[in-house]
């Protein structure tokens, strides 16, 4: 009888005791009401047609760059391999850095004839508002989508002299298709 209720005392220790896997394969995106969420916070609005970005270890970092022209705001998602899962950039008008994880590559925008183009990798890309873009760094396909677009009225600015100013909003997440 000892030997029955000390099997028993240490199975529910074992039990209690273990880590549980509810969470393992639990992805930290998830889709609501035409929103992305990472975490139950917010990101962005989203399609639900557009599939999720998939994480389940992941850290979320945000950065500001302040510019001339005004702050960029980076929100970037990470895996457990500091590889690049989700990164949106709000208020972009210059170049920037994309860090990949094992990668580090130059983003470079472009304004002309109130067109945006991105190039990185020498790859350029035309973006067009809501349109998703695929993207290939290194080994890891991405998906870019340019969100917003906003031109910025300068009166001072001759329309001859200088490409319009803008600031843009622009989304890059790892395809896992």
């Amino acid at each position: 009888m000892k030997k029955c209720l000390a099997l028993i005392f240490s199975l529910l220790l074992l039990t209690a005791c273990s880590p549980s896997n509810s969470n393992e394969n639990k992805n930290q995106f998830t889709f609501s009401q035409g929103g992305l969420y990472f975490s139950q916070r917010l990101i962005t609005n989203w399609a639900e047609e557009i599939a999720l970005p998939v994480c389940h270890e992941c850290t979320k970092q945000t950065d500001k760059k302040y510019t001339a022209d005004g702050p960029m705001l980076f929100r970037q998602i990470n895996n457990g391999n500091g590889d690049l899962v989700f990164l949106y950039v709000t208020g972009a008008q210059h170049n920037f850095a994309l860090k990949t994880g094992s990668a580090q590559y130059s983003v470079h925008l472009k304004m002309a004839d109130k067109k945006l183009s991105l190039s990185v990798n020498q790859q350029q890309i035309q973006l067009k508002l809501n349109d998703i873009i695929e993207l290939k760094l290194g080994t890891q396909n991405y998906s870019i989508l340019l969100e917003k677009l906003k031109f910025i009225n300068d009166e001072t600015q001759s329309l001859a002299s200088k490409p319009a100013r803008y600031q843009a909003n622009i989304l890059i997440w790892l395809n896992n298709n």
